[in-house]
Formats: C-alpha cells, sequence, structure tokens
C-alpha cells in the first residue's frame, strides 16, 4: 500500500463553462504562483482547484466539491 502524505485533493465539475463539453478531466494541471489551477483542453482558460473560480474571468467558475480521505478511500461529496 502506498500512502501520500503530502498531497492535496481536488474535485471539479468536467464541465467546461466556456465550450459547454464535458472536458475538463483533460485539462493541463499545474500551478499560478501560489494556486493549484487546470487549464481547459479547449480554450485554455484557468480554473482555481480550490474554488473553481475562472483565473482568466472572475465571473466565471466550474462547481467544486467537497473531497476527504477515509481509510484510504478517497470520498467525494455531491450536491
Amino acid at each position: 500500500m502506498i500512502i501520500f502524505k503530502y498531497i492535496n485533493l481536488y474535485a471539479l465539475s468536467n464541465l467546461d463553462p466556456f465550450s459547454r463539453a464535458f472536458v475538463m478531466s483533460r485539462g493541463i494541471v499545474g500551478s499560478k504562483g501560489d494556486i493549484p489551477k487546470v487549464a481547459s483542453p479547449m480554450y485554455k482558460q484557468n480554473f482555481d482547484l480550490r474554488t473553481g473560480q475562472c483565473l482568466d474571468d472572475p465571473s466565471v467558475s466550474v462547481a467544486t466539491f467537497p473531497v476527504q480521505v477515509v481509510e484510504g478511500r478517497v470520498l467525494v461529496g455531491v450536491p
């Protein structure tokens, strides 16, 4: 069993609000300064993984979901 001690987990909607395509899971993960982000593979907008807020257009965001690890299992909350 592999135990990751210092890893942050984030869960967000797969729907890209700009293209209306379900492609966020194919986005590029990285950071912008201290902000963990994912870039949409369609039009390259960047989204904060913690809040879902678009870093390029603050009026747009993607849904985020709570995540926790319990006994080695990743649990994602649903709305």
